[in-house]
């Protein structure tokens, strides 16, 4: 596991002495102050995933329709026993159905074509050993209609908070370096956030997006399955700093 700092171009960063500017005393601090963004980034091995799983059938009967469905749940339910997966990681949402009718040439409701009943269930795999056999089994089943995964790692929590520490201190290199080439110092920390922006206090001049990422594979819809798991995910943090200069030589 390696890590790295991103040594990133001055994302944004300001100088400004407010005595100048005709600013209202709630807007800016009414001394002079630099703003930095500070980012670092780590790759690692992903050693957990999450699994959506959508089951849809259709048929005249709703019954039958129901009756697919049912049989499509109790199949995954055996093939995490047959690999020993607790039952207690997957999690299941109601059943859902809608009706199917046709349309007329005005958009309005005719005959019944028949139902559409669906399930969605999430499975959260705290080990990817049985993942490649568990995944070939999922691809496999009947009335699936949707399938993907997330992989993520067990120490984000711990890998983040070493993150930001690590993106405090680049925030603070380039904080430094735009201030000495000003003739200037860094003085203290005056604000800090993670947030994208800080929010209405620099609406004068505008505002710090870092754009803080997620490791995990998303791309905000269904989409075919993964068959192999990634070698390495990569996990990020972003800082956004305001400091205060020094006043006097």
């Amino acid at each position: 596991m390696k890590g790295r700092i991103l040594k990133q171009p001055l994302i944004w960063l300001s100088l400004l002495f407010c005595t100048s500017l005709p600013v209202s005393a709630n807007s800016l601090p009414d001394f002079p102050f630099v703003v930095a963004s500070g980012s670092a980034e780590r790759s690692v091995k992903p050693d957990t995933a999450t699994i959506s799983i959508r089951l849809l059938a259709f048929h005249q009967d709703s019954a039958v329709a129901l009756q697919q469905v049912s049989e499509s749940s109790s199949k995954l339910t055996t093939i995490l026993q047959q690999l020993k997966i607790p039952l207690s990681a997957l999690e299941a949402s109601d059943l859902e159905k809608d009706v199917k009718r046709q349309r007329g040439d005005n958009y309005e409701d005719l005959q019944i074509l028949g139902y559409e009943v669906a399930r969605s269930f999430t499975l959260k795999l705290r080990g990817l050993e049985q993942y490649p056999e568990l995944a070939a089994e999922l691809v496999a089943l009947n009335h699936l209609s949707s399938l993907s995964a997330e992989f993520d790692s067990s120490q984000r929590i711990k890998l983040e908070a070493e993150l930001v520490t690590a993106a405090a201190k680049d925030a603070a290199t380039q904080a430094e370096r735009m201030a000495q080439s000003l003739g200037n110092k860094i003085h203290s920390v005056y604000a800090m956030s993670q947030a994208s922006n800080f929010g209405n206090f620099f609406a004068t001049f505008g505002s710090l997006d870092m754009g803080i990422g997620r490791a995990m594979m998303r791309d905000g819809g269904p989409r075919e399955m993964k068959m192999f798991i990634p070698q390495t995910i990569t996990i990020q943090q972003g800082i956004n700093v305001v400091f205060r200069l020094e006043t006097g030589k």
